[in-house]
């Protein structure tokens, strides 16, 4: 999937389950750098950022109003895969950029849950559940091989 910068083209996922714990992986390469470039926007009627992955200066993760953040860079032209993976039990974390673990940890979201039933986008953030788009936020770039499975 290729994303242009005016673009508004979105993936769109319905039917998420509720989740306990989520692996999600893909391929990106970014058109610009230093930009803000979301991969993965889930939203619910009560929390347009149930889940957030975005790049701004390396990889960030925001889940139910926490953040985790990982040094790296992913601006530079190439392909890269992203992967992230969490647990409720324990909050256990962790992101990983080209199969290398960059950062993870314990107590991120210690038993809690996604809630399900939400918008699923990819390469957009979303201010409202399936609407409210920002171009100044969406990925400038392409996503390939893009997969989200529910344990890690």
């Amino acid at each position: 999937m290729y994303l242009m910068s005016k673009s508004t083209d979105v993936a769109v996922m319905t039917r998420v389950p509720e989740l306990s714990a989520l692996t999600a992986c893909m391929w990106v390469k970014t058109a610009e750098r230093h930009s803000f470039a979301t991969l993965i926007s889930y939203a619910v009627p009560s929390n347009t950022n149930e889940l957030l992955l975005f790049l701004r200066s390396g990889l960030e993760l925001v889940m139910k109003g926490q953040w985790k953040k990982s040094q790296g860079t992913f601006d530079d032209g190439r392909w890269h895969h992203v992967c992230i993976t969490w647990s409720s039990h324990g909050g256990k974390w962790a992101h990983y950029k080209d199969g290398t673990h960059i950062n993870g940890g314990m107590g991120f979201n210690t038993g809690k849950q996604l809630i399900g039933g939400g918008s699923l986008i990819l390469g957009q953030d979303q201010d409202g559940v399936r609407s409210k788009y920002d171009v100044n936020q969406a990925l400038k770039g392409q996503i390939g091989r893009a997969s989200c499975r529910e344990r890690v």
